[in-house]
């Protein structure tokens, strides 16, 4: 049950509190009043979009606290709020809208993420506004007024069902990421660049090698032009050497002979180390730099591609061919993936099968259920008609969608609710549906911003009717125009627009009992209270309440 509602600098209510009690709470007052105003500050509360522009003042925040009671019915089906609350069991949900737009909220002082405010409040305040009902417009809103209507009789299939159907989702999305792999990666590019690199059989290690042979060729290269700046020299000796032997010898036997001998010796060991050198000279490859350079420039393209290392290239090479394998298992595992997802599908079906027998059983109680609430409405008897349509494929919640079908009139055919069916029609039946629902599964607190609008007389009476006949199993609060559906009030909250000369501000003041008459005289007499409007009024709430 809803205790309080403060809301400050929000839209035209600039400070306001409330206090509730349980049943019927009727809000009266002229039309743009800012009764609605006070409906959008409780949504905002329980989660609804929060924005700059619902601030009244730029330079001060606006604020919006609601304080519930939270029955032991409701806490039983949200656990996660025993973290929340005290022994008193009560529930203050606060909101604040900065000048700059920053939206903070809090359940019990603990701040909260928009959806996790939501999960915490799921029906706990259920509000419908005349025309606005995407329950009654949207199929997926049909739907959730279906299976809430069943729910007792559908949840656990309903559960089963969509928790195989994550499971064809969760599959279809590994189908979808294997087939986006696929199509990142052409199989004929794939191969060219594996030849590419197969083309010139790089060895292990084998650009290093090269570029250390080049290296080392390079230091010989600088020892042969020694030896060619040597080589006239050692022609010259060549052209004496024999003068020299024959000299050398000649010196044999004399006082020379020691030192002939040694330079002799000397000559020998010098020609000797000239005719090596001139070997090793003869011995190298003049191709073999020329050989290592076109190598290196052939591998050069790989190497930009790839990597400067020969262990770059050749893991490239690795992982190109272990690409190519996985593309030629692609097949075999989409194969398997899509025989999973056959599975899963099948698996969902049938629980989506099982989900329509129940959801026919349901539509045909509640068909007759809303028919008989609508009748009461003076609307026309067995004119309201659930029908299932078979969706294109599998949904999040089965493959059933739901049309409403009305018959406004005795006689007429049957025709979709959105095409057919007037505001104050819509409106009604709106309150059929809530009657209906509420009877088994009631909201903790109900709301009805101007749901009446459109209708007039002995149909209003009955709808006041309703809504105080709702008001047994839960809070109602209700924004209306007619006198009919005020006097079924247990509690009155007037709200009146004034001027403090720069801005218009709603002022909601609380009615006790014996003034509910007062403020419902003035909605009948259009103006200024008169004894025949106050007796009016006061028969009114004597006919309401039975007195």
């Amino acid at each position: 049950m809803l205790l309080s509602l403060t809301v400050k600098n929000f839209v035209v209510a600039q400070d306001v509190s409330l206090q509730f009690g349980p049943g019927l709470t009727a809000f009266l007052g002229e039309t743009g009043a800012g009764k609605s105003v006070l409906v959008d500050a409780l949504a905002v509360a329980c989660g609804a979009k929060a924005s700059y522009s619902k601030v009244r003042d730029p330079a001060a925040k606006a604020f919006v606290e609601a304080v519930f009671q939270i029955p032991d019915g409701f806490l039983a089906g949200h656990a996660g709020l025993r973290d929340f609350l005290g022994d008193e069991r009560q529930l203050v949900l606060s909101v604040s809208i900065t000048p700059r737009g920053t939206v903070l909220r809090k359940a019990n002082g603990e701040t909260m993420t928009v959806g996790m405010l939501k999960e915490l409040t799921a029906g706990l305040v259920d509000i419908h506004s005349q025309g606005g009902s995407r329950e009654l417009s949207e199929p997926e809103g049909r739907l959730e007024l279906l299976d809430s209507f069943g729910r007792g009789a559908i949840g656990q299939v309903l559960g089963e069902y969509r928790e195989a159907y994550g499971k064809v989702v969760e599959k279809e999305g590994e189908i979808a990421e294997l087939k986006a792999t696929v199509g990142k990666e052409d199989p004929d590019f794939l191969d060219f660049r594996i030849g590419e690199i197969e083309r010139l059989k790089l060895e292990p290690e084998e650009i290093e090698r090269d570029e250390k042979r080049l290296g080392e060729l390079a230091a010989v290269a600088k020892a042969r032009d020694a030896l060619r700046e040597l080589a006239p020299a050692v022609e010259a000796l060549g052209q004496i050497e024999g003068n020299l032997q024959q000299g050398l010898e000649d010196l044999r036997g004399t006082s020379f002979d020691g030192a002939a001998q040694k330079a002799k010796d000397g000559l020998d060991e010098l020609l000797e180390g000239l005719e090596q050198l001139q070997s090793d000279r003869d011995q190298d490859d003049p191709g073999e730099v020329d050989r290592l350079n076109q190598r290196l420039f052939e591998l050069e393209p790989l190497r930009t591609k790839y990597g400067r290392t020969t262990k770059d290239i050749l893991a490239a090479l690795a992982d190109l061919k272990a690409k190519r394998d996985s593309l030629g298992s692609y097949a075999r595992d989409l194969e398997a993936l899509q025989g999973q997802l056959a599975t899963l599908e099948g698996q969902a079906k049938a629980l989506a099968e099982r989900l329509t027998g129940k959801r026919m059983a349901i539509a045909k109680e509640m068909s007759a259920k809303v028919s008989g609430e609508m009748a009461d409405l003076a609307l026309a008897p067995d004119g309201f008609r659930v029908a299932l349509t078979a969706l294109a494929g599998l949904g999040p919640k089965g493959q059933d969608g739901v049309d409403f079908l009305v018959r406004l009139n005795k006689g007429f055919p049957f025709q979709p609710l959105e095409k057919t069916a007037s505001g104050g029609e819509s409106s009604r039946i709106m309150l059929a549906l809530k009657s209906v629902l509420n009877r088994d599964y009631p909201a903790d607190v109900l709301v009805f911003d101007e749901i009446d609008t459109g209708i007039s007389g002995n149909v209003a009476f009955k709808a006041g009717q309703k809504m105080h006949g709702l008001s047994y199993s839960s809070q109602v609060l209700c924004i209306t125009h007619l006198p009919q559906v005020a006097a079924f009030g247990d509690s009155l909250v007037w709200v009146e627009k004034t001027d403090d000369g720069n801005a218009s501000k709603a002022k909601a003041t609380q009615v006790e009992k014996k003034g509910m008459a007062d403020k419902i005289a003035l909605l009948i007499s259009g103006g200024g209270e008169t004894k025949a409007s106050l007796f009016a009024a006061e028969e009114l709430i004597a006919q309401a309440h039975g007195l």
